[in-house]
């Protein structure tokens, strides 16, 4: 019958253990690493969204930054800025098409300090970042874009097992400003503008005629 002695097997179990452990350890730090690198691409990309959300409602609404300080963990204002009483109000009226008005290169300046500044107070890890946001102004709508690239040097045991460990994340935040009101007078506006045009042409009762057959078509042969 074959005996089995744990004290005859002593000087293997301790050669085992000098390679062994240190090898988890070092897994195990690892993954612990890239574990804190997913969640701060997380943090990057909330951080990014509310930047881009805080900026929606400044263009959007007059004033918007005069009323308080936005807490970063809040959706919106805590207090109320003591100052508020003594701002011009004129200065909070929305005039006609504001959205276009407003200075792009100002608004793309401060969405780039705002978030550098919550990049620098929650980095769970010493990363280099890069810092990108764009206004995008057109007819349709108008929206902001920001965007945060990272990077972070990796142990270099990855390169001993044929993968890079120089690596690089772009997280991307959007929001885009809706201005129902405005959509609405844009809408009567073309509709106005196009009926005047086809009434100096002469035909707009032509138009009218055709857009009657159509439907009556429609609500004949399609819809039924």
């Amino acid at each position: 019958m074959f005996n089995f002695h744990w004290k005859d097997e002593k000087g293997e179990v301790i050669v085992e253990a000098t390679f062994i452990y240190p090898v988890v350890l070092i897994i195990a730090a690892f993954l612990l690493l890239l574990g804190l690198y997913e969640m701060q691409g997380v943090l990057e990309y909330s951080q990014a969204q509310y930047v881009a959300n805080y900026t929606v409602k400044s263009i959007r609404n007059p004033g918007y930054d005069f009323f308080g300080t936005v807490d970063d963990k809040k959706i919106d204002f805590v207090d109320i800025n003591e100052n508020f009483k003594d701002i011009d109000r004129n200065n909070l009226r929305a005039k006609l098409y504001h959205r276009f008005l407003f200075s792009k290169d100002d608004c793309q300046s401060k969405m780039k300090a705002k978030i550098r500044t919550l990049l620098n107070t929650g980095n769970l890890l010493n990363i280099d970042t890069n810092v990108n946001a764009i206004c995008k102004k057109s007819i349709l709508n108008t929206s902001v874009v920001i965007s945060v690239t990272d990077s972070i040097t990796m142990p270099k045991f990855l390169n001993y097992i044929g993968l890079n460990n120089k690596w690089e994340r772009t997280v991307t935040a959007t929001a885009v400003i809706t201005d129902p009101a405005e959509f609405i007078r844009n809408t009567d506006l073309a509709i106005e503008t196009v009926n005047n045009i086809f009434e100096k042409l002469g035909i707009s009762d032509n138009i009218n005629s055709l857009i009657t057959k159509t439907k009556d078509f429609y609500n004949k042969y399609i819809k039924a």
